[in-house]
């Protein structure tokens, strides 16, 4: 029986591309081949009594330049952020980075030993995770001025 389409792997796109196809036609990501592990440890989760000051003071600008800064977050909104709008690896970066899952900050090169990539690989998920996260429209949903889309 012949295969007329293959399913991508990315939980985020899931579409049929064609069965010939090496990549999703729609995210990029490659059909087949070897899933790496990324984490030495297990995957981390945001816990609801985690400190997000760290997250939104480098989210949002200085206070005199963005006066809606909002002074807390609910545990909620930076799981929806995340997972709306970050990879696995920037989520599990970000968790580590900022100490979202409890356990206290980490710094670059811890995160560089658990993850097995490069610390330059470590700052560019920050750096990109950072930018996706300061999207404005992120920006209003996170300090409460829109309401959090509905998934559709």
């Amino acid at each position: 029986m012949e295969e007329t389409a293959k399913t991508c792997r990315n939980p985020r796109c899931g579409k049929q591309s064609p069965a010939e196809a090496q990549h999703c036609t729609h995210c990029g990501l490659l059909l087949s081949g070897k899933v790496t592990r990324l984490w030495d440890s297990d995957i981390l989760a945001i816990v609801d009594g985690a400190d997000f000051t760290p997250l939104i003071e480098a989210i949002w600008e200085p206070e005199w330049l963005q006066p809606d800064r909002p002074r807390s977050v609910s545990a909620d909104l930076i799981r929806w952020a995340f997972s709306a709008f970050l990879t696995e690896r920037q989520q599990q970066v970000m968790i580590r980075r900022f100490g979202l899952d409890g356990q206290g900050r980490r710094s670059v090169r811890q995160i560089k030993d658990e993850a097995k990539v490069s610390s330059t690989s470590v700052r560019t998920y920050i750096t990109s995770s950072l930018m996706k996260l300061r999207y404005l429209r992120t920006r209003l949903v996170l300090s409460g001025k829109e309401p959090k889309p509905k998934k559709s």
